[in-house]
């Protein structure tokens, strides 16, 4: 189950939209509530992802592939997880956007995902003379990494932090 905020799901559709006729890519940032149920491998199962931010990040695929391939490369993932820490967030997936496709992943994007992270595809094509995001759907996969499956998506307005939030005193003063 993954849970997102609205203003996250806003976010990544305005962003493919923007990308458009390219592939945009981003980070899925929040926290992952494993529960006590694992599966005979110690995996969790029924683990729920709350997203409460995402993070923009530069598609560095060839720029010939961009209409149909993302990439994100070691040090861009290595400074999305530094952001998130800083915020006391974790990485819980990744979005991505296939314009001109449908929402469902290819067999690329299941070469190059791994088990226990959620990867949200949203379908934008040209509607009216403009980007118009279509289906948006989120995906897990497999242990095995054979297959995908369509993962729930639940809507949140004010998602629950998954930290508590200390505020800065203020200043002297006030």
């Amino acid at each position: 189950m993954l849970q997102i905020s609205a203003s996250a799901l806003s976010d990544i559709r305005v962003r493919a939209e923007a990308s458009y006729p390219y592939e945009c890519c981003g980070a899925l940032l929040g926290a992952i509530d494993e529960g006590s149920v694992t599966d005979e491998a110690g995996q969790p199962i029924n683990a729920v992802r709350r997203v409460v931010e995402t993070l923009p990040i530069v598609n560095e695929a060839e720029v010939a592939r961009l209409i149909d391939r993302f990439v994100i490369e070691p040090e861009q993932y290595l400074a999305a997880d530094r952001a998130a820490r800083a915020k006391h967030l974790d990485i819980v997936g990744f979005y991505h956007s296939h314009p001109n496709d449908t929402s469902r992943p290819s067999e690329f994007d299941r070469e190059h995902a791994l088990p226990n992270w959620s990867y949200i595809i949203v379908a934008v094509a040209k509607e009216d003379g403009a980007p118009r995001s279509g289906t948006l759907q989120s995906w897990e996969l497999s242990h095995d990494r054979e297959v995908f499956a369509e993962e729930p998506i639940e809507a949140i307005e004010s998602p629950e932090s998954p930290e508590p939030i200390i505020e800065a005193p203020s200043p002297k003063g006030n």
